[in-house]
């Protein structure tokens, strides 16, 4: 591994282990040997934080300069001019259609098997009201941009909640975490929520969720459905938004 520093990590079908880190790329485990993919290998980004598998056995890379298909031995990157609705991805998760679903610093956004991109935004469902009223913060990340922030690890990414009062802040594009749950719900972590609770259903309607009274944060850095019988998902963390379709 390039770097000691874990954003995320999942097994793949075969059981090989994959890593997104910190300025270090990807890496791969199969038991004996690693192998790691940077830029120069053709990986969008030295930041990676989501990786998900698709049922051709090719694995959907989320970084902070858009995202990577690679089928084995090639990488396919996608940003915006491609229909992405920002840069910056934290998060992704495969649908049973195989379709591939993106939370972004900028909304959602999902590619289908044809190709043809789709990005909803707050106008559209995503993110919860604002009923506290907090105070919309335009923060944003920072790419991988120069050689300088990639030989000097001057990469930074300011995630600071407050403003310059001190109070808390609102940004109703931005999503930090996503999941699939088994009814093809789809469920957002954004910046600024409450408490997830969704009768939505795939190609029916989109929920948002609020702070509910004795929620003590709004933002939601993870989300995972769990099976329960009777029951609809349960996430990590509050602050978050159902959408379907």
């Amino acid at each position: 591994m390039k770097s000691p520093y874990i954003f995320t990590m999942k097994k793949d079908p075969r059981g090989v282990h994959w890593f997104g880190t910190n300025n270090g790329g990807i890496s791969r485990f199969d038991g004996k040997s690693w192998k790691t993919y940077l830029p120069s290998d053709g990986l969008a980004d030295f930041w990676v934080y989501g990786i998900d598998f698709a049922s051709d056995g090719t694995t959907w890379i989320a970084t902070w300069d858009g995202v990577s298909r690679f089928d084995g031995t090639t990488f396919k990157n996608y940003n915006t001019e491609d229909g992405l609705a920002d840069r910056w991805v934290y998060a992704l998760a495969i649908d049973r259609d195989k379709s591939v679903w993106f939370g972004t610093e900028g909304g959602v956004s999902r590619i289908d098997t044809q190709g043809n991109w789709k990005t909803w935004r707050h106008e559209d469902g995503l993110g919860a009201p604002n009923k506290l009223g907090l105070t919309r913060s335009e923060n944003t990340g920072f790419g991988t941009l120069s050689k300088s922030e990639m030989d000097d690890y001057k990469h930074r990414h300011d995630l600071s909640i407050l403003d310059p009062g001190g109070n808390e802040t609102y940004n109703e594009n931005y999503v930090f975490s996503m999941a699939i749950d088994r009814d093809g719900n789809k469920w957002f972590g954004t910046w600024g929520g409450g408490p997830p609770v969704s009768t939505a259903r795939p190609g029916r309607t989109t929920q948002r969720m609020t702070v509910s009274p004795g929620t003590s944060f709004t933002r939601s850095r993870s989300i995972r459905p769990t099976e329960r019988s009777g029951s609809g998902p349960t996430t990590a963390f509050p602050a978050s938004t159902a959408v379907s379709g």
